[in-house]
């Protein structure tokens, strides 16, 4: 499956399949409540289980050609640094985008550079008409990086999702492919 399982490389970054000899570094980077509080579904704490489902769903997503998941690769260091992925609706040719970044390595703009790299793989591969996003509006430096990558802000739900015991706002971003 890995050859076949697409590699989007960038300047500093390699997205690959996660697999589970990137289970140490998976478990390091996302076990932090900073991260788990900045996303809809990544648990705090992080355990083993918790990867290697994450590594298990991108297997699977891609077999069915519903998920693409990407591991996070920093070329320099050499470890799985984050995830990154689409949950596409081929009935509705869209896609939403979902990340999430190892707290070391916020603020140097990887995060721009890995999604300009998957909403490029959406539109020239997937042949995707829109891609989507959305952070919680305690999250805006989310909402910065879809911004740098050409999204819109398309709205604001409010207390759209539980997370913990705590209803939080969401701000939604799209993406048209200007090749449609």
């Amino acid at each position: 499956m890995n050859s076949e399982y697409p590699i989007l490389s960038t300047k500093r970054l390699m997205l690959r399949l996660p697999t589970l000899s990137d289970l140490s570094d998976i478990v390091q980077h996302a076990n932090n409540p900073k991260i788990a509080d900045a996303t809809a579904t990544l648990p705090y704490p992080y355990h083993k289980n918790d990867a290697v489902f994450w590594i298990n769903m991108a297997e699977e997503g891609f077999k069915n050609k519903e998920i693409y998941i990407f591991g996070i690769e920093h070329r320099e260091v050499g470890e799985l640094i984050g995830g990154i992925g689409l949950h596409v609706n081929a009935t509705h040719r869209q896609a939403e985008l979902g990340y999430w970044l190892s707290e070391k390595y916020w603020n140097q703009g990887l995060m721009t550079e890995a999604i300009a790299s998957v909403i490029s793989f959406g539109f020239e591969e997937l042949d995707l008409r829109k891609i989507h996003a959305v952070h919680f509006t305690k999250n805006p430096a989310s909402g910065r990086t879809m911004i740098k990558n050409g999204m819109v802000q398309e709205g604001l739900r409010r207390d759209h999702v539980l997370k913990g015991d705590e209803f939080r706002d969401i701000v939604e971003y799209g993406i048209i492919n200007p090749n449609h």
